[in-house]
């Protein structure tokens, strides 16, 4: 018997008997002839079977989840039946093309796994039992590692209450488990834009391109590697480095349009949420660094007259027993200062800065989608303007096509603050693509937010090459 997994053949040979004892098979041990695992009979059955369950005995650490899903299933084999399943040269030629997801085909093995496979085709249990955990190891680190962003491609935040995207082990196996064969390509499936960022990497190297563009790609590729491999039937996408907005039901766009996001010092954050509720005509509670460099300085340049032309009410505090103040008594050169605090909010109305709408994706950052009354910055090619929310070219089309006739019926009596519940809540994927693949080549954007470089450090990429992309590729 081959002693592959580093154990005393006669230990793997005492199992082996032991278990066709068990299945009934009363003949001495000394003349016990092991059975082909290939013939599809009991004993043979029962031997492959033994022989993955003494592998994974104690299992600990990430073996853990795999002795727990064996032992789920009885410990039968997922990737043999009358041979190797046609899945297991499934996955070898997915590992081999690792270098088309950016990732290191080294790192998987898959000459060491194809060497298993050819010792499994000898009919010997324990090399058939060896090479079904490798292949099992094998895949669940790769689709790890396939479905995880690296550096700061990932979100800085996810809804708990969106269907888990993060992959997991113990997701995967349960998956794998699935059906009569393992699915490799299901299991290893990414989104839409994963894909075009995959497909245009292997093109730029079959040309052989310059490595700092493909740097460029690979950095992209990471952040689409961070999203999940399904977006849903509905779902709205936010690219900020294109200032656009999309709207997807059902595989199509169903309307799209120019979106202000955050200056360079208060970027909008990559991030996935769920649109829950709008609030038509809503009150803005200006920000506090903006009460201080804009509202105090407007007030000590203008007078008083400005927070009554800007509907603007200033409040001790943010707490629900905050009492309205008296702007003319507040020493607005300290609040100018930063040494006095003070709540400004603005009334509903056409000068409010979220306009006639907020659509409320409720978050820790405080990021939403909103209206906004400077309709003039959407004929701007550089609409990097807001404080970190994103505001819409039409708030109003948008909001009609969520909420259907309850939109405007909210927004008419334009200071009235109404909140209108979503039947189905609606993903909101805010991401940051610095290129995208394009007819003829690969579309740049400026990196605004200076992503780009960190993001290719975390990857392995040398200066020379960060410095070229950050120069746009010259």
């Amino acid at each position: 018997m081959s002693s592959a997994s580093g154990r005393r053949p006669g230990a793997l040979l005492a199992v082996s008997i032991a278990a066709l004892s068990l299945a009934g098979v009363g003949a001495p041990a000394a003349a016990q002839v092991l059975p082909d695992p290939y013939s599809g009979s009991a004993v043979a059955d029962t031997v492959l079977r033994a022989e993955l369950r003494y592998r994974l005995l104690g299992a600990s650490g990430e073996d853990a989840e795999l002795a727990a899903f064996y032992g789920r299933r009885g410990h039968v084999p997922v990737w043999f039946d009358a041979g190797p399943k046609p899945a297991a040269e499934a996955l070898l030629a997915r590992l081999r093309d690792a270098a088309d997801d950016g990732l290191d085909p080294a790192s998987y093995a898959p000459e060491q796994l194809a060497a298993a496979l050819d010792q499994a085709n000898s009919g010997d249990p324990a090399a058939v039992a060896d090479a079904e955990l490798a292949l099992t190891r094998t895949l669940v680190r790769f689709a790890l590692d396939l479905r995880q962003g690296r550096g700061e491609a990932g979100p800085a935040f996810v809804d708990p209450q969106l269907p888990e995207t993060a992959p997991s082990a113990r997701r995967l196996l349960a998956a794998l488990g699935e059906g009569e064969a393992p699915d490799v390509a299901a299991l290893t499936r990414m989104n839409p834009i994963y894909d075009g960022f995959r497909r245009a990497l292997a093109a730029h190297r079959a040309a052989g391109g310059a490595p700092a563009d493909e740097a460029l790609i690979l950095a992209n590729l990471e952040r689409a590697r961070a999203l999940p491999p399904e977006f849903g039937d509905r779902f709205i996408l936010v690219d900020t480095a294109a200032r656009q907005l999309w709207l997807y039901e059902d595989g199509e766009v169903r309307t799209a349009m120019k979106v202000a996001v955050g200056k360079p010092s208060l970027p909008t954050p990559i991030m996935t949420g769920l649109i829950r509720h709008a609030i038509f005509n809503p009150y803005w509670n200006v920000p506090e660094d903006l009460v201080r460099t804009t509202v105090a300085r407007n007030v000590l340049d203008q007078g008083l007259g400005y927070l009554q032309t800007e509907e603007m009410v200033v409040y001790s505090g943010y707490e629900a027993d905050a009492v309205e103040l008296d702007p003319a008594t507040l020493d607005w050169e300290a609040i100018y200062r930063g040494d006095l605090q003070v709540r400004v909010r603005q009334k509903p109305g056409p000068r409010n800065m979220m306009g006639k709408v907020k659509l409320m994706l409720p978050n820790p950052l405080g990021i939403y989608l909103h209206d906004t009354p400077n309709k003039a910055v959407f004929g701007e090619e550089a609409r990097y303007v807001s404080s970190g929310c994103v505001r819409l070219e039409d708030a109003l089309a948008l909001s009609g096509l969520l909420f259907g006739d309850r939109a405007p019926a909210a927004a008419a009596g334009g200071e009235i603050e109404r909140q209108v519940e979503l039947d189905q809540p609606i993903p909101v994927y805010i991401t940051y693509f610095t290129a995208m693949p394009a007819a003829g080549g690969l579309a740049r954007r400026e990196d605004i937010y200076g992503r780009d470089a960190p993001l290719l450090a975390a990857l392995g990429h040398g200066a020379a090459d960060t410095a070229i992309v950050a120069q746009g590729g010259r």
